[in-house]
Order: C-alpha cells, then structure tokens, then sequence
C-alpha cells in the first residue's frame, strides 16, 4: 500500500508541472488579455482558498501535533515565510531602481520560480505525511491530491504570466515558452526533496511542515489574494476554502 501512495505523489508532482507547462504553452494561442478580470479572480480566489486551508490544515498542525512538539513548528513557519518576505521585498527594492524592462521581466522570471519551491515542497510533504500515517492509503491521500488539484491549477495562468510578457518584450516565442516551462521543475523537484526528508529525516519533519505552511501563506497572500478582485472571486475562495478544509478534518 506504501507504493501506491509513493505512486499517487509522484502522479501529483507531475500533474503541478505539467499545468505550468499547460500555461506558458497557451502563450502559443492567447493574448495578453487571454484572461479576463473575472476568470482569474475565480481561478486565484479558488486556488488560493484551497491553498490557506491546505497551509492551515495539511502542514501546521500536523507539524504542532507531531511529536507534541511547539517550538520547531514555530521556528519553522517564522522561518518559511521570512525567507519568502525577503524575496519579495528585494524585488521591490530592485524595481525602485528603475531597471530596464528586460531585467524586469528576468526578476520576475526568478521571482515566480522561486515562489513554486514552497508549493513543490508543500505537495511532497502533504503526500509524505498521510503514507506515514497509514491506515486506507486511498482516503488519507485524497486531502494530498486535492492540495495538488488546487496549486495545479493556479499554476496555469502562472506559466501564461511569465511566457506571454517575456515574448511580448522580443523573445522568441519558443524561448519564452521554455523558460514558463522550466520555472515549474523547481516543483517536482523539491516535491520529491519532501518525500526524501522525510524518510532520511523524520526529526526534522516538524521544522519542515511548519516551513512549508508559512512560505505557502506569504506565496498565498501576496500572489493569489491581491488578484481576488471582485465578489466572485472572493466566494470562490471561501469555496475551496471550505472544500480543502472539510476534506482535511473529514479524512484527515
């Protein structure tokens, strides 16, 4: 039963790169305006609902309950999401200097790829935990899928956001549309990364889990909140909110 749950992460760690991949290929077909203001507040509103439940439910407490222990948790999460603040404020501080649109494009570029570490992360320790857990294998993954489910398919207008502007701004189409595919390796990458942790380093499992939540929350925050614009969005982010939520205390 432990191979099927290795096999359904690894199954959920493609799935996230392959709608990265989904996304900048759409680059082939779409415009700029491709997405509408609507459409994306539904897919960030949805996504990231599923993500802070995921954050809240699948990774911290799991990591306050393992153990009994509360100060690696807390280390943990400080940590996880400071890390992800730096980054985006030294994007800020690097904008300030008016640099050249194409640098622009390339901070943006590392930016977004750096932001998929803690989703890859995340999914892989989600899968980790639940085949640790034991019991019906197929119940106590299926929070695990959902969280994959959810980072999937906010990863499709992520791989569109960094494939269309970079071929806008005269790289070639092609070009532009590998490097939207390979900001979403980090993913399956560090995913597999969790797996191995927790296998070699179950005391660090706490430290870990609460990392993970806290770059999740600060990614969830600043890259899915604020493209929440209108009341739709906004409901569908207590939907998946609710949906992530209910799977994890029902099955978890």
């Amino acid at each position: 039963m432990e191979m099927l749950g290795y096999f359904y992460a690894i199954g959920g760690l493609l799935f996230i790169f392959l709608m990265t991949s989904l996304g900048a290929l759409s680059a082939i077909f779409c415009k700029k305006e491709f997405l509408s203001e609507t459409l994306k507040s539904i897919i960030y509103g949805l996504s990231g609902g599923i993500m802070l439940a995921s954050a809240i439910f699948s990774l911290l407490i799991p990591s306050l309950n393992f153990d009994n222990q509360i100060i690696f948790p807390l280390l943990g999460f400080f940590v996880g999401g400071l890390i992800f603040i730096l980054i985006d404020r030294l994007q800020l501080d690097l904008f300030k200097n008016k640099i050249k649109d194409s640098k622009r494009l390339s901070l943006v570029f590392v930016s977004m790829t750096l932001h998929n570490i803690p989703e890859g992360l995340s999914v892989g320790l989600s899968f980790a935990l639940a085949i640790k857990c034991g019991g019906d294998i197929t119940s106590s993954l299926i929070p695990s899928l959902s969280l994959a489910f959810g980072i999937g398919i906010q990863n499709i207008p992520e791989g569109l956001a960094i494939a269309l502007p970079l071929h806008q701004q005269g790289m070639k189409k092609s070009h532009a549309i590998l490097l939207g595919i390979f900001s979403g390796t980090v993913e399956p990458l560090f995913g597999l990364m969790g797996l191995l942790l927790v296998e070699s380093l179950n005391v660090a499992m706490p430290f870990l889990l609460a990392l993970a939540a806290g770059a999740m929350m600060i990614v969830t925050f600043f890259e899915l909140f604020s493209e929440v614009k209108n009341e739709k969005g906004k409901i569908f982010l207590l939907i998946g909110f609710i949906i992530m939520m209910g799977l994890d205390v029902l099955l978890g």
